[in-house]
């Protein structure tokens, strides 16, 4: 339960900042949902924490550098670099190595 508590707090958090990006392109119309999604990050993370020891947590945070990749390329339509992609599949390959 810890897991999917502290997946879920990844993507409310990788989701938050997508919103406060778009914010600061648009003004206040993805504000309020970027604080929202934020503190959901927060309170989630926290419940998990109280479920896990932080060692086993941690590793999984990771995954958000994966999500913020994906949501450039293919949401906001920016540019990733091939360096990015490798850099971002060392992560998941660090985060396996760790949880396997």
């Amino acid at each position: 339960m810890a897991v999917l508590l502290t997946l879920g707090a990844v993507v409310a958090q990788t989701l938050g900042n997508l919103c406060l990006s778009l914010a600061a392109r648009s003004r206040v119309r993805w504000f309020v949902p970027a604080l929202t999604l934020l503190a959901v990050h927060f309170f989630t993370w926290c419940q998990a924490l109280k479920m896990a020891p932080l060692s086993k947590l941690v590793p999984l945070t990771a995954s958000s550098h994966l999500l913020n990749a994906l949501l450039a390329k293919y949401l906001l339509r920016e540019h990733v670099s091939a360096q990015r992609w490798l850099g971002t599949g060392c992560i998941v390959s660090g985060i396996l190595v760790i949880l396997l």
